[in-house]
């Protein structure tokens, strides 16, 4: 008999690790390495899912064997046994993880300082659905307790009640009371307290109908039969649900003609797709540019990762569409990266337009049906292409041969939740062990990427001419202080409303860009000058002037407009700052003849809202659109020439080391937008940090010169790529337990370096409350860690056996602790 090594697919740290089981004989020659499987655990054997990590045959056992269900050890000279527990059952007929992919989820493990069952679920198919629930039985002295006293019927539980007249009580859940008194029955043999558990699958079938080819001629047919009979000689096969709509005919007609031989029923499977409308104008055949056709070359010949810098409107989709195609003519899978399918709805379009039925979108917003039958399309080899945000990294594409993240500077490939994987990494370990080609597509590459293709880690690629040979729009920087000087102290420079006006006389559309969503982005007392924030956060509440609500865009909590402050309690609220809202209804002013339109999360928070948006603008039927980062990426539209930046240097004051980058590539991205067609584009940048590096760099699309300013400042301060950064993040709600948590998690850090004879702890930075001080009235302390004359092997190791594997003798009850490897910002 067999042990199987398994990883429970459950949540929390105290079940990490593996555990063996004995498999049964009668599912010996089913159960595989990556099967998933249902084994019971604990004290009350609850039946919980898991995965198979190892198969170990008895033959293969050391210092150990297998005697009547139990595995004999050796331990010093003396055998000891423990009682092995049998697997229940399989979920699958095919095992859900590959070797290879039980090795990934190893590395993410380690890597990201997550569970076995984390890094699991980022690959395990979302249509099977496991639900264990407890089940009550009657014991064997059930009849003679309730024969004995009759009156006991009234006074005794509810689950007992039912027991009376049915065999099996099945609860999800069982309050503690009841546990108790169920438990105590339980000694006495009234009642068994076990376990029942379900599998069900988020799979959809439909009925394939076709006519048989040698069927009895003299059957005699109704009316409607003969109307299917006529139809199906004309047509090879059609759905039943299609037939039954087209023809007006009853399910009893078509199940009559397949009781005579007349027709033949075929079950089939039924995929749900994800569709998305075509959004604009481009040319379905293309030809690449001398420029795109050497780029294409040095991308195939590298055999390193390629970070491929391609400025906007420099046709990098087109060489993807061209890489994709060797992929397919090879048998060969591939997969493109999007930051958001929301935010690259055209992009996504034209995959789908060109590879037709081979593609499957995969993104987070689809429905837990949609993603098992993308699941199952690509395992199963029938799609070869997928379309998709950073989850899709982990779906069984077969032959994987191209791996493309395009925009890879964005920081929505950093996941935020366990395991905080970094896109870019994974993607490079799948790329080396299966021997798949890896390309970073940015017009701004991350400073760490640009470090890596100029230290020969990576292959360099640059297209730097826009596929239309035009130059990149001018960008011209309004000062705003001297736009206030001057008795301006609008939203909108009197610069800017010159060329909006211009523009807009010529019959262009014009696109303007403001990171901040709402009316007005705070609200406060101009008496004491208290400013409204959110009750569960530590962050100023924003108006949205729709719907005449305060929100948190954080938490989402909503709340009246207070009429007067809730500190001093005058009437002296003063709104103040700006937004997307109030951007629209100062445009609407201005210009009252045109159409003006907000693209932001809400204005397009229902389903269709965003396609219809930007459907009408590419239509011509908006004239200025205004709107958040969503307007920065993937966009592209004939008739804009002017991109207006409002606050283009509002994140520079973000206590955050990636600020400036994350501006210059900001601002680099929206200049692209304008100017993609035959008509010349223009950008106005407005700021008032006019002399900050970042903004004077945008200007001129230096890339090159801000690289070597911010990487220069990057190696001074120890930051990423040159150190590492391990952020520990402690979260409750009690402020002082939190505090103290933070406190006793760095004094045990410098306990056990000092015990390794280590002295210098200078690269443990804080504890120090984040800069957002209460999240979801969680208070939040941090401290940051960098491998500066420590091996970030050893940092992670301590971490891990501090916060995860002590963490009850750490933490104070109710108190989280959350670990980030090189986070995205510091906040």
């Amino acid at each position: 008999m067999a042990v199987a090594k398994i990883a429970l697919m459950t949540n929390g740290t105290y079940t990490d690790g593996l555990y063996s089981y004995l498999v049964p004989p009668e599912l010996a020659e089913d159960i595989e390495v990556g099967s998933s499987v249902v084994v019971p655990f604990g004290r009350s054997n609850k039946p919980v899912q898991a995965i198979v990590i190892e198969i170990i045959n008895e033959t293969d056992l050391e210092d150990e064997k297998i005697e009547e269900g139990k595995i004999v050890i050796n331990e010093k000279g003396e055998n000891k046994s423990y009682e092995l527990k049998k697997i229940i059952s399989l979920s699958f007929d095919e095992p859900i993880l590959s070797d290879f992919q039980i090795k990934l989820c190893s590395w993410i493990r380690d890597r990201y300082i997550s569970t076995f069952s984390e890094a699991v679920r980022l690959m395990y198919p979302r249509g099977l659905k496991f639900v264990s629930r407890r089940k009550i039985t009657r014991g064997k002295n059930f009849k003679e307790y309730f024969d004995d006293d009759k009156e006991k019927l009234k006074e005794d539980n509810y689950i007992i009640k039912t027991l009376i007249y049915s065999d099996e009580v099945i609860l999800d859940e069982i309050s503690n009371s009841d546990l108790r008194i169920i438990k105590n029955l339980e000694k006495k043999e009234i009642l068994e307290l076990g376990w029942d558990y379900e599998e069900s699958l988020n799979e959809k079938t439909y009925n394939l109908i076709s006519l048989i080819k040698n069927w009895d001629k003299g059957i005699r047919l109704g009316k409607a039969q003969k109307r299917i009979v006529d139809f199906l000689s004309l047509n090879e096969s059609i759905s039943e649900k299609d037939l039954k709509d087209l023809l007006e005919v009853s399910s009893q007609s078509i199940k009559s003609l397949h009781e005579k031989g007349v027709i033949n029923i075929e079950k089939r499977d039924f995929f749900r797709r994800y569709e998305i409308n075509k959004i604009g104008e481009y040319k379905d055949g293309f030809e690449l540019t001398p420029y795109q056709k050497e780029a294409l070359e040095k991308i195939k010949s590298s055999k390193k990762p390629v970070v491929f810098r391609g400025v906007t409107g420099s046709g990098k989709t087109e060489v993807y569409i061209e890489l994709l195609r060797e992929c397919l003519r090879e048998q060969k899978g591939g997969i493109i990266l999007v930051p958001e399918i929301g935010l690259t709805p055209q992009t996504v379009h034209r995959f789908k337009k060109i590879f037709g039925e081979e593609v499957v979108v995969y993104h987070s917003k689809l429905s837990e049906g949609e993603k098992h039958d993308a699941y199952r399309l690509v395992k199963s080899g029938a799609c070869k292409v997928v379309i998709g945000t950073r989850s899709s990294i982990f779906l069984p594409i077969k032959d994987l041969k191209l791996i493309v993240i395009d925009e890879c500077h964005d920081s929505s490939y950093k996941s935020e939740s366990n395991p905080k994987y970094r896109t870019e990494e994974v993607a490079y370990f799948i790329s080396k062990h299966l021997g798949a080609r890896l390309v970073l597509g940015s017009a701004t590459p991350s400073m760490e990427q640009y470090y890596r293709a100029n230290s020969g880690e990576y292959t360099l690629v640059n297209l730097l001419r826009r596929a239309n040979n035009k130059d990149m729009p001018k960008i011209e920087v309004v000062d705003m202080k001297e736009e206030v000087k001057s008795g301006n102290t609008g939203l909108i420079s009197s610069r800017l409303y010159e060329v909006m006006k211009r523009h807009l006389e010529e019959e262009n559309q014009v696109i303007l860009f403001l990171n901040r969503r709402g009316f007005s982005n705070f609200i406060y007392c101009s008496s004491c000058g208290a400013v409204v924030k959110c009750d569960r956060c530590d962050i100023s509440m924003t108006y949205h002037k729709f719907e005449n609500k305060l929100k948190c865009h954080y938490c989402e909590d909503e709340r009246s407009v207070p009429t007067a402050c809730p500190e001093c309690g005058k009437k002296s609220i003063i709104l103040s700052g700006a937004g997307t809202q109030k951007i629209e209804d100062e445009l609407i002013r201005m210009f009252p003849d045109k159409v003006v339109r907000r693209y932001d999360r809400d204005s397009v928070s229902k389903k269709g809202d965003q396609d219809k948006v930007l459907r009408d603008f590419g239509n011509g039927d908006i004239d200025i659109l205004v709107g958040t980062q969503m307007l920065a990426k993937g966009l592209d539209f004939k008739n804009v020439t002017l991109a207006g930046i409002l606050s283009g240097d509002m994140m520079l004051s973000y206590p955050d080391y990636k600020a400036s980058e994350n501006t210059f590539s900001l601002i680099t991205q929206v200049a692209g937008r304008p100017g993609r067609a035959e008509k010349k584009g223009e950008v106005v940048l407005q700021a008032f940090q006019t002399d900050h590096h970042a903004i004077r760099y945008a200007t001129d699309y230096d890339y090159e010169s801000f690289y070597e300013k911010e990487i220069d400042m990057r190696r001074k301060f120890g930051y990423p790529p040159f150190n590492n950064i391990v952020r520990v993040v402690v979260t409750g709600e009690d402020y002082t337990l939190v505090r103290n948590d933070a406190f006793r998690i760095k004094e045990v850090i410098v306990y056990l370096l000092t015990e390794r004879g280590m002295k210098n702890i200078d690269f443990i930075y804080g504890p120090s409350q984040c800069a957002i001080e209460k999240i979801k009235s969680k208070y939040r302390w941090q401290l940051l860690l960098r491998d500066r004359g420590i091996d970030i092997g050893i940092l992670r190791g301590l971490i891990k056996y501090i916060c995860v594997d002590k963490k009850d003798e750490v933490l104070s009850r109710g108190n989280y602790v959350s670990i980030d490897i090189n986070p995205e910002n510091l906040v």
